[in-house]
């Protein structure tokens, strides 16, 4: 376990506090945390020209910290370390992987934190920053307002560039919130689900980096179609969440389950999947067949890069060039928004308290 703001020291009295204290205060476990955690620091810095910039200051050393006081903790004492509160150094650790842009880090201990505030606080969960953050509501009152923005701003891009294709009434972002995200939220099955459509729609930015970045004699393609995989995921579970059964009352175990033996998908969308082949020998071959960004293409191509990146890693590289990484994100990111635009706009929206 290496350390770096903390010290032996500092644990060893941190752990006597963690003895002492009641596991059901919630204020002596936030005092315990606020007083020996490593927190969250910026450096501000002036550059010659006069322009100031304000940076996070060692967010790994200071995540790594909050995970070995953590750590520490539970090793002496499981019981009373599942018992206390621990929403507030689990938000800060969110923040300092935001800041790393280890998102997947990031969103699972935001998670983490709406759930221990869901457990403790019970009628008062969704007033706590972590719920109020997944929710993207109220940047202003959020410690790590930079971030949240940030993820508001992504978001809009997407549902910007969805609304100029969709041919569907504009998805902004309040309806994409509270009929989509917080219904998700406040489903603890359904959450998983959520934190991977954040994760997925985080993490393109940060990979059209690498593939800029690399020479041109390729690389491992290894993160790009996991990411891909990642996103026709979230779409087939989905679909499976809307459409759990077929015709004949079995469960929907595939796509082509959805596309072809269920009737309410087809009401709600299209009887052309019925002959609609969701296979593909290649990734070159899912991109050929891409014209346009209509809701059958999207569909298609996500469910042939379903079946194409779940079984196989070895494919031609086909994102020397960043475009085409750039259009099979799309078409996935089209087909997740024309489920949320058609199915769930139809379902009661949960306004965030």
């Amino acid at each position: 376990m290496r350390l770096y703001s903390l010290n032996l020291g500092v644990l060893a009295h941190a752990l006597s506090h963690f003895i002492e204290l009641d596991p059901t205060n919630h204020t002596q476990a936030n005092a315990l945390f606020e007083f020996f955690g490593p927190g969250h620091a910026t450096q501000t810095t002036i550059d010659p020209s006069g322009i100031l910039y304000v940076k996070p200051d060692r967010p790994y050393e200071h995540l790594a910290d909050y995970e070995a006081l953590l750590e520490w903790l539970r090793n002496k004492d499981e019981a009373k370390f599942s018992r206390i509160h621990k929403g507030t150094p689990l938000y800060l650790m969110a923040w300092l992987a935001f800041d790393l842009d280890n998102f997947e880090k990031a969103v699972f201990y935001m998670d983490a934190a709406v759930s221990e505030d869901f457990d403790n606080a019970r009628e008062g969960w969704k007033d706590l920053p972590a719920y109020k953050f997944l929710t993207l509501a109220e940047p202003e009152f959020q410690v790590a307002r930079p971030v949240l923005i940030g993820i508001m701003e992504t978001l809009d891009i997407q549902l910007s560039r969805f609304n100029s294709i969709s041919g569907l009434s504009p998805l902004q972002r309040p309806d994409f919130t509270s009929r989509f995200v917080a219904p998700l939220l406040d489903d603890k099955q359904l959450r998983t689900l959520l934190t991977t459509f954040y994760v997925f729609l985080l993490s393109y930015q940060q990979l059209m980096r690498l593939l800029r970045l690399r020479g041109s004699g390729g690389g491992s393609t290894a993160p790009f179609l996991s990411h891909l995989f990642r996103g026709a995921l979230v779409f087939e579970t989905l679909l499976k969440h809307l459409y759990p059964k077929n015709d004949k009352g079995e469960d929907n175990a595939t796509i082509g389950d959805i596309f072809k033996e269920t009737a309410a998908f087809k009401t709600d969308y299209t009887s052309d999947f019925d002959h609609l082949g969701i296979n593909a020998n290649s990734i070159q071959a899912i991109l050929a067949d891409i014209a346009d960004d209509m809701l059958v293409t999207s569909f298609r191509a996500t469910a042939r890069l379903r079946n194409t990146t779940g079984h196989n890693l070895l494919w031609d590289d086909v994102f020397r060039d960043p475009a085409t990484f750039e259009k099979l994100h799309n078409q996935e990111v089209n087909a997740i928004l024309y489920l949320v635009g058609k199915s769930f706009c139809k379902l009661p929206a949960v306004a965030p308290e």
